[in-house]
């Protein structure tokens, strides 16, 4: 398996589903901000259950249905670019929280003699 191992900064950014930002889902405006910006990767999970700031537990059992599920929005570059990516976010933005990990993301390398994008065998 060639590839190898590249460092990266992972910033995770929970919001709440439904909350909006100038009339749009704030989870989509961060990652069109991201794209925007350049990032490498964006990624919005959507949480089962959890609690933010304001401790009231939001979760999706039957007998507790709330729109206002937990979203996880996993960006993923190198660490200037995530720290000059946090600047581009706006301090009123309804954010719950953000992490940085620093993390290692592994790049393929294509083998040598095989083309990029080719199936095995071709």
């Amino acid at each position: 398996m060639p590839g190898h191992l590249v460092p990266a900064c992972r910033l995770t950014v929970t919001v709440f589903n439904g909350t909006l930002w100038r009339h749009r889902p704030l989870f989509s405006e961060i990652v069109r901000k991201a794209h925007r910006h350049g990032l490498r990767s964006a990624s919005v999970l959507r949480g089962v259950e959890g609690y933010g700031a304001g401790g009231s537990i939001h979760t999706e059992r039957i007998l507790s249905v709330s729109d206002r599920l937990p979203l996880l929005i996993v960006l993923v570059d190198d660490e200037d670019r995530i720290h000059s990516f946090l600047r581009e976010l706006d301090p009123r933005m309804d954010i719950e929280s953000m992490v940085i990990d620093q993390v290692h993301g592994f790049r393929w390398s294509p083998e040598p003699g095989r083309g990029e994008g080719k199936a095995a065998g071709e």
